[in-house]
């Protein structure tokens, strides 16, 4: 477990100066809305689109921003709490016949560390070849944004992170999904939806995770639909 935490952050830090050029945009820009300045200068127009149809998303709603969502009564929340560097993980096998997992993260504080904070929720497959995750990343521990994002392995095979939105601290990031026959998902983050196919099997592995900061997992229930 140790050595996939370490995997993850090494990902990170590969398109870390996108995000940081990402935010500073937004910063100059406030008027402009969430920016994706990846799918400007790292992709051309036809890998853009191949990649919106991978994931199975709406490209007209892909420009979403996430806001508060109004609070309910929580099933289960999860105090994700970690000093810098150190992760904290919530681990079990799921049943993917027919699996659904919903909650609301909410970054509180990120923390100075040898690695970016944060929060992710995946599913892998036994075999560890196929992978459906989000991720919430910070570039740094003095950010107040987050940028929110999908990675899917496929056949072994890792895609470089599809950026969604950002979230900042103090918000919630709601989100939905689903899986039925071990293949097909669905899911809902924020307003944004998607419909991808990935083959991970009648059993998975699920992680819910974060590592240098505080992240809230609130109204968090997974199971059988």
């Amino acid at each position: 477990m140790n050595d996939k935490i370490s995997h993850d952050h090494q990902k990170v830090a590969f398109w870390k100066t996108t995000i940081i050029a990402s935010l500073v945009f937004a910063r100059k820009h406030p008027d402009h809305g969430p920016y994706f300045g990846n799918f400007e200068w790292r992709t051309t127009h036809n890998r853009m689109e191949a990649r919106v149809r991978r994931y199975g998303i709406f490209a007209g709603i892909i420009a979403s921003c996430f806001f508060t969502t109004a609070a309910s009564s929580a099933p289960m929340t999860y105090g994700c709490d970690t000093p810098a560097d150190r992760y904290s993980a919530i681990e079990q096998n799921v049943e993917l016949k027919s699996f659904f997992i919903k909650t609301n993260i909410q970054p509180n504080e990120f923390r100075k560390g040898k690695y970016a904070p944060l929060a992710q929720i995946f599913l892998e497959s036994m075999d560890e070849k196929s992978r459906w995750a989000l991720q919430v990343v910070a570039p740094d521990h003095k950010s107040k944004t987050a940028l929110v994002s999908l990675k899917m392995t496929v056949d072994g095979k890792t895609d470089e992170p599809f950026f969604i939105g950002y979230v900042n601290i103090g918000q919630r990031l709601p989100i939905a999904m689903s899986v039925t026959d071990g293949h097909k998902i669905s899911f809902t983050i924020g307003e944004l939806e998607g419909h991808p196919e990935l083959k991970l099997g009648n059993q998975a592995k699920l992680n819910i995770i974060c590592s240098t900061g505080d992240f809230v997992f609130s109204d968090l229930e997974w199971g059988s639909k």
